[in-house]
């Protein structure tokens, strides 16, 4: 068996190893995301939605799905 041959019996299970370890990595952390993108999503006590208006370009405005549901709760305003 060469030096070629070692280095490369080497480096085929450490490169399966880097790529799983980066994989689960990644994976682990699309799960978070995922987490943070429903917490902030309005899974509480009013759900919320998110819209793009066309008179506000380039911004976004989340609010309460169901306006009627607040009755006489008011809700701050975050601009």
């Amino acid at each position: 068996m060469t030096s070629h041959d070692i280095r490369r019996a080497v480096s085929c299970p450490l490169l399966a190893a880097l790529v799983f370890v980066s994989t689960a990595a990644a994976a682990a952390a699309a799960g978070r995301r995922q987490q943070q993108s429903a917490r902030h999503a309005g899974h509480r006590a009013f759900p919320a939605i998110k819209e793009e208006v066309t008179s506000l370009p380039g911004h976004v405005v989340y609010r309460p799905k169901d306006l009627a549901a607040l009755g006489a709760v008011k809700l701050g305003v975050v601009a």
